[in-house]
């Protein structure tokens, strides 16, 4: 990723937009615009239901292409006259996100990319029940890193993990048991 393209964050309504501010909100907004769009589409389209002037929409397309946001899909047709376009669309390669699950049976890691697909996916299944809960962090660490090796290999980078648990808690004897009940949030994990 570039250092051009920054996470936003969420600005105070009494703070005054700033140049860098502005660029980021035209960023979130054409990529937003891109990701609703379904479909490859072009920077005269975006210019067109963004408001935004073509210079703008041409500059930001090119950081988020060199981040690996975006890819150029060939020409697009609009159905008037005049030459094709070339289409914008999500990125297959580039960044993605890493998907942790402990379940009281099996643990589950899984990748996806910007478009939403499944990369990578794996279960292990066993009765965690009762296991030694760092026993089971160092399988589910494993399981990631090979999750993140098998997207790098597919030219995937991941930069955001989300982790999960069902019915799992672990004792203050450092077990894991089947809690149950309807599933709570706010499950912290702290190494010894």
């Amino acid at each position: 990723m570039t250092g051009n393209i920054r996470p936003s964050h969420p600005r105070r309504p009494e703070s005054p937009v700033r140049q860098e501010n502005l660029r980021t909100l035209n960023l979130e907004l054409i990529f937003r615009h891109i990701v609703a769009a379904g479909r490859p589409i072009s920077r005269t389209e975006l210019a067109t239901v963004t408001g935004l002037p073509r210079p703008t929409i041409t500059r930001i397309a090119e950081d988020l292409l060199a981040g690996q946001l975006l890819v150029e899909t060939g020409l697009t047709h609009s159905g008037r006259a005049g030459r094709p376009r070339v289409g914008l669309t999500l990125s297959d390669k580039g960044p993605a996100r890493l998907g942790l699950d402990i379940r009281a049976d099996a643990l589950a890691v899984c990748v996806v990319d910007l478009t939403g697909t499944v990369r990578h996916l794996a279960f292990a299944p066993s009765a965690y029940t009762g296991a030694d809960a760092s026993d089971v962090l160092t399988r589910l660490a494993h399981m990631a890193r090979t999750a993140i090796e098998a997207a790098a290999a597919q030219g995937l980078t991941v930069v955001a993990t989300t982790g999960g648990g069902h019915r799992v808690c672990a004792s203050t004897a450092g077990r894991l048991m089947d809690r149950q009940g309807p599933p709570r949030s706010g499950l912290r994990v702290t190494s010894r």
